[in-house]
């Protein structure tokens, strides 16, 4: 029948699967591999663009919330400043990102210029060019 022992008895929980520390080092290895493959694991794996727009999108969204009438009423001045400030920042990132990848853009179209001039050329002329442009390159490596 009914054992008033057991049902007073506490119950046991099982354990739980998210703790690491339950683990086999065989079990952390596979889920470590499995987040490997869900996350960036390298900044080229990253579209640094789209996490800074969607960055700013966040952070436009918080400081229209904070600075509504209604929503941030009881929020300090200083902390409606933080936010603000760092929506700037972001905004600032955003405007050096594009002028680095401008400049990088230029960089490639200069670069194929070069290459297409540079094939037109002599091979002594190809010769006299790279031994030129070697000893400004080490010229510049040595300044910095």
């Amino acid at each position: 029948m009914f054992d008033l022992e057991k049902a007073a008895a506490p119950a046991i929980k099982p354990p739980d699967p998210t703790d690491i520390t339950l683990m086999t080092v065989s079990q952390l290895l596979e889920l470590r591999a499995r987040i490997d493959a869900r996350l960036p694991t390298r900044l080229s794996d990253l579209n640094l663009e789209t996490e800074l727009v969607n960055q700013l999108t966040r952070t436009k969204a918080l400081m229209e919330a904070v600075l509504s009438a209604e929503k941030g009423a009881d929020i300090p001045a200083n902390q409606k400043a933080q936010v603000v400030n760092s929506c700037s920042a972001q905004l600032e990132q955003l405007v050096k990102l594009q002028v680095k990848l401008y400049n990088a853009e230029r960089i490639k179209g200069i670069e194929q210029m070069l290459i297409r001039t540079l094939r037109n050329q002599s091979r002594e002329m190809q010769e006299a060019f790279f031994a030129d442009y070697d000893a400004v390159y080490q010229q510049e490596v040595a300044r910095a």
